[in-house]
């Protein structure tokens, strides 16, 4: 095989690799030798494809559901038996009886799912984009009108948001960050731990954690009370100036300090630091996402780039993609009746990611000639996660009763994992597209074997984000009988009698087709590795009704909400019932020997002064879920004997003084636990974490364990973070529907054994 380019997806980094066979093994090195990002998962290409464990066939569920029984049957019977009985759950419930959650990233491929989806009439397609850059892509979207990106290039001021990169976590960025350091640019890290990229900041700003918005709603009012902001660029390509600073005027340096525990000269300093670059960044980060105020958050970081003039200097705002066929264009969805979208679950409450959204874009999409309704970061029409689980489960406001999980595990990627799994028990029919036996997939009927992404050819993006097409080239031909995703939507829409919806025999005939207005083939475009997409012109300015930066959103003002960031303190009124309906006793039995530590309750409200004092002594950690392992990539990779021997055990962070506090030992047992749930982790003890807080690592399970509901789906059901998260309309930005898992959620460790 001669060298080819391709790009890993062992994470969702998405490095550049080459990769040559060296004696019958992949061997991967950086695309760019000038530029070696690569962490140390992309040399397992070989033994990942080839795992013993790896599902290379179509399964059939034998038993009841979660029995852990299966046996093997063909692709045609499986597809067969498949589109019978969605036909049937159409017929009987309407097409919006079908639900889909994805990640496109994972199996290679935008578009096309939607394209089936709107189709047959469905408004049901969720993905755990939601929760991470999604949900982040609508936010910048309803200030900019696109979603703005980092410009390493020219950075001479970073800040972040809670990342810690490395070279092991998303080494490209991590390459960037250092050449930016090593010409001097000043790096502002706003993180409740001391991380290794906390210790390279100039400013490391200690937050309490979930009090970012206010920290940047102080960081506005300082840049406008002294006046550190480009007057040019807010006065002629901003709306909402006046109203803006009528809003954070409260918001000064002390009273965000109250609230974020940190010193209000530093936070008046960072604010200046920033205002006074010539070209800042703020990198997207995942701590933003998951918040109860991710919204206002979000926002609130749109507006300070905005302001300090760096929107198209530092900060790159693409163009819509134009020429060769979107992600967008490709999921067609002119096909989708407005009676068929007002159906859509969850966009009465939670509408910002939903098609009730995208329609205030309609005058946009005219204005500026756009051929297409833009689907940015697949999340610009979907549905809420959350309703969309609650109406398989009860039918309301109508019946979901086919569930399909295309190469996302999809029990472990949102909060509330107990809700998923009563979710899925309750189908008429569940389909996984998977390469192991995830907890997901034990608890479907139809197991379908999925190629990996070395073994299939890509036209990236799988979602669209900037105007650019990328090739990725198959190393091998798939293992078994596993098979693309375009295989298996293209086959079922056959057998659905939408066939018509995909002509093309193959997925590189789609490139082709792709292409061609480009004047490209997919095999020129692997050549090249990328090209862009064209650009439309830039007609009415930003892509926003006003055609403007919106620093108060028209889009969030008309579906019913605050057009401005704010800042609201967390609760988490399930602790707080708890402990309401706890006899004193038992408040006094949960939190021990603490009851009479007035240290420790020092300690406690100094580290959440308003939601500890709330919350009382039976829940007195404050929680952060989504600790990202170097070893894992979300809830895969377990498998990988390399990677477990580093990340053997799933473990939760607490700072040393609260382990001798609580009995615990490093390396024993412990349950942790919230009003929502339970898990049982192994005590790590780590001075980076702030006294009185916990962090517990995302998405684990261990594949080694029995499956099944009786083996607690291989563990999931022990150790998953999704158990101890609520998705209920208290914990949720309501926006975005997005559930809040870092900051303000009330958690109790135990010793076990």
């Amino acid at each position: 095989m001669r060298e080819k380019l391709c790009t890993c997806v062992f994470c969702d980094g998405g490095c550049a690799l080459r990769v040559a066979d060296e004696d019958g093994q992949l061997r991967a090195r950086p695309a760019d030798p000038g530029f070696p990002a690569l962490c140390s998962k992309a040399h397992l290409i070989d033994e990942y494809r080839l795992h013993p464990d790896r599902i290379t066939h179509p399964l059939r569920r034998v038993g009841e559901r979660g029995s852990g029984r299966w046996e093997r049957v063909s692709w045609e019977v499986a597809l067969d038996e498949i589109a019978v009985k969605l036909r049937q759950v159409i017929d009987t419930w309407g097409p919006e009886a079908l639900a889909v959650s994805e990640m496109p990233l994972n199996h290679g491929f935008g578009g096309i799912t939607r394209r089936l989806m709107n189709g047959l009439g469905s408004p049901n397609y969720i993905t755990a984009l939601q929760l991470c850059m999604g949900n982040t892509a609508q936010v910048h979207r309803a200030v900019y009108g696109g979603f703005t990106l980092a410009n390493w290039d020219v950075a001479d001021c970073v800040v972040y948001f809670g990342q810690d990169r490395s070279p092991e976590k998303w080494p490209a960025e991590h390459l960037r960050l250092r050449a930016a350091l090593g010409r001097g640019a000043k790096l502002v890290v706003v993180d409740p731990r001391e991380t290794d990229t906390a210790r390279l900041a100039d400013f490391h700003l200690r937050i309490r954690y979930g009090t970012d918005a206010a920290l940047v709603l102080a960081w506005i009012h300082v840049i406008i009370a002294e006046g550190l902001f480009d007057e040019r660029f807010v006065e002629e390509q901003c709306e909402g100036f006046a109203v803006l600073a009528d809003r954070v005027r409260p918001w000064t340096p002390e009273r965000a300090a109250d609230v974020c525990g940190v010193d209000a000269a530093l936070i008046r300093e960072t604010a200046r630091v920033y205002a006074s670059a010539r070209a800042a960044v703020i990198p997207w980060g995942a701590t933003a996402d998951m918040q109860v105020n991710s919204t206002a958050l979000i926002q609130a970081q749109c507006i300070l780039r905005a302001i300090c003039g760096f929107v198209g200097v530092s900060e790159t705002l693409p163009a819509l993609a134009h020429g060769g066929v979107t992600n967008s264009e490709l999921a067609a969805f002119e096909l989708i009746s407005p009676g068929q979208r007002a159906k859509q679950l969850g966009a009465d409450a939670h509408p910002l990611l939903t098609f009730a959204a995208s329609a205030r874009y309609a005058g946009v999409r005219e204005r500026l000639g756009v051929p297409y309704e833009p689907d940015l970061m697949a999340m610009s029409c979907a549905a809420d996660a959350a309703s969309v689980f609650r109406a398989m489960c009860t039918g309301d406001p109508y019946p979901v009763r086919a569930f399909i999980s295309a190469a996302n595990n999809t029990v472990m990627s949102y909060a509330n994992q107990q809700g998923i799994v009563e979710a899925l028990l309750a189908q008429e029919l569940v389909v996984v597209f998977e390469h192991w036996m995830t907890p997901t997939a034990q608890l479907a009927d139809y197991v379908l074997p999925g190629d990996m992404w070395a073994e299939r050819d890509v036209l990236g993006k799988p979602f669209d984000v900037a105007p650019v097409l990328t090739a990725s080239s198959a190393l091998r031909v798939p293992a078994g009988e596993c098979r693309s995703w375009y295989f298996v939507v293209s086959e079922l829409a056959r057998r659905l009698g939408a066939g018509a919806l995909f002509p093309w025999r193959d997925e590189r005939e789609l490139y082709d087709w792709r292409l061609a207005p480009l004047g490209l083939t997919f095999a020129e475009l692997e050549e090249r590795g990328s090209c862009p997409n064209g650009t439309l012109p830039a007609r009415g300015g930003f892509a926003t009704p006003t055609g403007k930066v919106e620093l108060a959103s028209s889009v969030l003002r008309d579906l019913g909400f605050d057009p401005l960031p704010n800042y609201a303190e967390p609760r988490d009124l399930g602790a707080e019932a708890a402990e309401a309906a706890a006899p004193a006793s038992e408040s006094a039995a949960a939190a021990g020997d603490r009851a009479a530590d007035d240290a420790f309750a020092d300690e406690a409200a100094a580290a959440a002064p308003e939601v500890g004092q709330r919350a009382g002594r039976l829940y007195p950690y404050v929680i952060f879920a989504g600790l990202r392992e170097a070893a894992n990539y979300n809830t895969n990779l377990r498998q990988m004997p390399s990677l477990r021997a580093r990340e053997p055990e799933p473990c939760a962070l607490v700072n040393p003084a609260d382990v001798a506090r609580e009995g615990l030992a490093a390396g024993a047992w412990c349950a942790v636990e919230t009003a929502h749930g339970r898990v049982e982790l192994m005590v790590r003890p780590d001075e980076a974490q702030p006294a009185g807080t916990l962090r517990v690592p995302h998405g684990w399970w261990k594949p080694e364990r029995a499956p099944g509901l009786a083996g607690g789906l291989s563990a999931a059901n022990l150790h998953g973070d999704g158990l101890l998260f609520p998705d209920d309309a208290w914990n949720v930005d309501a926006a975005q529907g997005l559930p809040n898992l870092r900051g303000g959620i009330r958690a109790r460790i135990l010793p076990l054994g």
